[in-house]
């Protein structure tokens, strides 16, 4: 814009260029949705020592301990929205809000990957009275997304791509369009896998568990083992550090 102009017009000195790399880092997720279309996003994954996140297919399992989920919700209040598909919100029934005493009001908003429009209409999910909802589907039931509307929840239509699955890139540009420059995706391992395909990761947090669950268990990344993911992606570390008895790093992906 014209900012740097009117500032230096007025007689006032303009220094460019400081901090440059720390103020990039800072606003990405900013810089990214006017350049790119795309807000930031983080994957966020919380597995066992062996990567898994469940002991098998639909059961709830508590991987990490209580230290590293409240981290977790640390991370929430610092994005603008978080997501996740619709087999971990009929698993989970999930609220996807922020628990931390004083916090609550920074929780981000929900958005849902449903393609075919399956949210039970009871889920925790459905009550938009302190935290709003957006459902991204390419179901033509129309009265569902009326009687959803009517409940205070956004239905944003989306095409599909060849596997059946939501057009990432266009959920993300409809996010962008929205506002939304900062999104954490908490899953689960087939929503972070297809993410991960697309080349759509601008960063990943992970909680590791000092305990393993074994080969019968749920991998964290669908059909990418997780030993193998960084030989896909080049990551270099932002921070990592010990959380209760479990371990947590933060990655930047690199293009």
């Amino acid at each position: 814009g014209k900012g740097i102009a009117i500032l230096e017009n007025a007689g006032i000195e303009v220094l460019q260029g400081l901090m440059k790399e720390e103020a990039d880092f800072i606003n990405q997720g900013f810089f990214q949705s006017i350049t790119e279309n795309k807000p930031l996003v983080t994957i966020k994954l919380a597995t066992s020592q062996d990567g898994k996140i469940a002991v098998k297919e639909g059961v709830q399992t508590w991987v990490t301990g209580p230290e590293a989920r409240m981290r977790g919700h640390l991370y929430r209040a610092n994005y603008d929205a978080i997501m996740v598909g619709i087999n971990t919100v009929l698993v989970d029934d999930p609220s996807l809000n922020c628990r931390i005493a004083g916090l609550g009001d920074r929780s981000p908003i929900r958005v849902i990957l449903d393609s075919d429009l399956r949210i039970p209409l009871q889920s925790n999910l459905c009550d938009v009275s302190s935290q709003q909802t957006w459902i991204m589907t390419n179901s033509e039931d129309k009265e569902k997304t009326l009687f959803l509307e009517a409940k205070g929840l956004k239905v944003m239509h989306v095409s599909r791509i060849k596997d059946g699955g939501l057009n990432l890139i266009e959920v993300l540009a409809k996010l962008a369009k929205e506002g939304i420059t900062r999104l954490l995706s908490e899953g689960g391992g087939k929503v972070n896998a297809s993410l991960m395909k697309a080349g759509l990761i601008d960063r990943i947090i992970w909680f590791k568990s000092s305990e393993s669950i074994g080969t019968k268990g749920v991998n964290a990344l669908y059909d990418i083992p997780i030993e193998d993911f960084s030989q896909n992606i080049a990551l270099s570390i932002i921070d990592e550090g010990k959380v209760g008895t479990d371990y947590w790093q933060e990655f930047n992906v690199r293009r």
